[in-house]
């Protein structure tokens, strides 16, 4: 979980409201600073901004209302706009921490700060990695995949799409949901390739897959297969 004091004193990052921005949120880096921006901060005496978090709240606000079908209650947009800053912490974070951060494959960058922006759910986490832009490959125009309904993802995340197809096949409640995915990624580091590709599909191969301490679990879910 993130802490509750302190992490964006941590990160060091200002955080804005900005409706003119194409996303939902963006981290955004200086490359240089301009004379104007000198002469700006010797004119004001504030310190020059390097990075900051921008937040379109005007965008935020009708995402989530085509989502829930309805106007949003103040609670729930302070919630997904809470959200959004996480996520984009998550990369503000990323960078801090990674010197490879620039180089870094664009699909690794979204699976982290995913992963901030979800940090009590993993299968949340994953699931809404595979709705951003840059878990897809770019073979097709975007409007052909969009009208055809078909996502060519990535290697990375054509993995996960996989992975979750499997979880939700079997795990019918959020709880489940999650239960079997942390199970699944805290085992695959020691699976060969072939045995990531297969999943299991009945009770015996779910055993041998994980471990028997896991057998009222998979039990639950796999049932008299």
């Amino acid at each position: 979980m993130i802490p509750k004091r302190g992490w964006f004193d941590i990160l060091k990052v200002d955080i804005d409201f900005d409706k003119n921005i194409r996303g939902l949120g963006e981290f955004w880096r200086r490359q240089f600073v301009s004379l104007e921006d000198v002469k700006e901060a010797e004119k004001t005496g504030k310190d020059i901004v390097w990075e900051g978090i921008r937040i379109n709240h005007h965008k935020i606000k009708r995402q989530l209302e085509r989502k829930l079908h309805r106007e949003p209650t103040d609670e729930e947009l302070i919630e997904y706009i809470k959200r959004v800053i996480m996520h984009e912490a998550g990369h503000a974070g990323h960078h801090q921490a990674d010197e490879d951060y620039a180089s870094s494959q664009s699909e690794h960058k979204e699976y982290i700060a995913y992963m901030f922006q979800f940090p009590d759910s993993v299968y949340l986490a994953l699931r809404n990695l595979l709705k951003h832009p840059e878990s897809r490959k770019r073979s097709n125009p975007k409007w052909v995949s969009d009208y055809l309904s078909v996502a060519d993802f990535k290697n990375q995340t054509e993995t996960i799409r996989k992975l979750l197809n499997y979880v939700d096949r079997y795990a019918k409640t959020s709880k489940d949901k999650e239960e079997l995915t942390r199970i699944e990624l805290a085992h695959r580091k020691f699976m060969t390739k072939f045995s990531k590709n297969n999943f299991p599909q009945n009770v015996n191969q779910a055993e041998a897959r994980y471990n028997k301490k896991f057998h009222k679990f998979i039990k639950k879910l796999f049932g008299n297969r």
